[in-house]
């Protein structure tokens, strides 16, 4: 999938959809985002889920938290 394609190595990718119907769009914002789940050496690390939008962090694994990332823990 070429989203992946373009990432950098440890990049990431941040996607944020709106979730109510737009007759003009080929996919909803929760289809958009359950493809995204399936690209493969990509991991969901943060999914935020309201009423109107979906925002979702996607990385390559092996993603660790912020706080193992920084030495914190």
């Amino acid at each position: 999938m070429l989203c992946r394609e373009s990432l950098a190595p440890r990049g990431a990718i941040i996607a944020c959809h709106w979730r109510h119907p737009v007759r003009e769009y080929p996919l909803s914002g929760d289809e958009v985002h359950a493809i995204l789940e399936t690209v493969p050496d990509l991991q969901a690390t943060v999914t935020h889920l309201e009423e109107d939008f979906i925002l979702s962090v996607l990385e390559p694994p092996p993603a660790s938290s912020v706080a193992r990332a920084t030495g914190l823990i």
